[in-house]
């Protein structure tokens, strides 16, 4: 009788125990750990006109339909919101932007916290927005019998407006510009314009910094249409001579001719 109610007392003891101890070990789950977006994002240019579309696309991890996506940019101080966009089955997104306003900026994709995940945002994009402008429309460093010419210049009869036009009763000329490493294109048309003498010829040199990039001699009717890459670019210079066909002398009478000067710059 004694051992059964000893048995018995064990029991009940057991039981108590394991009652007690059961809830406390429930009360302690493990620490709970939460995943973080990790979105990615592309610029379709890293160089876009102004006023065109540029296209920022990218995708989101983990994917799932309908998260929200925000786009944003950097101008130089702070990041900006451009669009909220969402994404599809596949986690991906897609913008189109006209961009306008010249200069360098930033994008870069920013998900919110939303579903239980943590915000993340991507690696960001550079992109430059530029935008063609008259040569004439630059301020020169120096100009010397080297002068814009607002309207009218014919070269083989073909009008051109506006240019850079040397001056007919001088041997040599020149102007040059800072362009301030923010110009990447220089495009013209070097020539002799219909006002010079015959037998003479226009002579010109491009410089960049300190190098000269391109030398080119037109008699009269003579022109060539070219491009400069101005990339990381200070200084651009232009020199012209005035020369006897022929022969190195100097003899005024050329009428050197920049026509349509153009420049693809941040400013």
């Amino acid at each position: 009788m004694k051992l059964l109610a000893k048995a018995a007392a064990i029991a009940l003891a057991a039981t108590l125990t394991t009652g007690v101890i059961a809830p406390l070990a429930e009360a302690a789950p493990a620490t709970e750990r939460r995943a973080t977006f990790k979105p990615t994002l592309k610029a379709s240019k890293t160089v876009v006109l102004s006023t065109h579309t540029l296209v920022l696309s990218g995708k989101v991890r983990p994917a799932k339909k309908g998260t929200t996506v925000v786009l944003q940019q950097n101008l130089g101080s702070k990041w900006t919101t451009v669009k909220r966009v969402k994404t599809n089955s596949h986690g991906t997104f897609r913008y189109r932007d006209r961009v306008n306003k010249v200069g360098h900026r930033k994008f870069r994709a920013v998900v919110p916290a939303q579903h239980k995940v943590k915000r993340g945002h991507s690696s960001s994009v550079a992109v430059g927005v530029y935008r063609w402008t008259s040569l004439n429309k630059l301020s020169a460093r120096t100009t010397d019998a080297f002068w814009p010419h607002p309207t009218d210049v014919s070269i083989n009869g073909k009008i051109y407006r506006p240019s850079y036009l040397g001056v007919s009763d001088t041997t040599t000329g020149k102007a040059d510009w800072n362009v301030l490493r923010k110009c990447i294109r220089l495009t013209g048309v070097f020539g002799n314009s219909d006002e010079a003498n015959t037998g003479v010829s226009a002579n010109f040199t491009v410089g960049l910094d300190a190098a000269t990039v391109d030398a080119g001699s037109y008699a009269l009717t003579q022109s060539q249409a070219k491009t400069f890459d101005l990339t990381n670019v200070f200084r651009l210079t232009v020199t012209w001579t005035s020369t006897t066909s022929g022969t190195a002398t100097p003899q005024a009478g050329s009428r050197a001719t920049l026509a349509v000067p153009q420049v693809l710059c941040t400013i």
